[in-house]
């Protein structure tokens, strides 16, 4: 959290920064209090942050990916920014908690 913090801080300080992407892991174990530590960190920024989960998010969670989702809002992005497209999303697997009745 401390890197984080220091590099939101230099990316508010630098006014070339127009957005910043996130790309996953963003946690180490993807339960949702560090996931919303982690959103309330980027919120600090002052420009547009877009994130997409990594497998942390996904695979060790023990939601899959429904906490990232419910948290950010979305485990992808899309957005356009001075004619360009942007498209974020996870790559990895999805394995969700497997039902008592399976």
């Amino acid at each position: 959290m401390e890197d984080l913090q220091r590099s939101i801080a230099d990316i508010n300080q630098n006014p070339e920064i127009e957005f910043v992407v996130v790309t996953g892991d963003l946690t180490e174990s993807g339960d949702r209090a560090s996931i919303e530590a982690i959103k309330a960190a980027l919120e600090q920024l002052h420009v547009p942050f877009y994130a997409a989960s990594g497998n942390h998010e996904t695979t060790w969670s023990e939601s899959g990916v429904m906490d990232f989702s419910r948290v950010f809002g979305d485990s992808r992005f899309a957005f356009s920014h001075n004619g360009m497209y942007f498209i974020g999303f996870n790559s990895g697997p999805f394995l969700f908690p497997l039902s008592p009745l399976l």
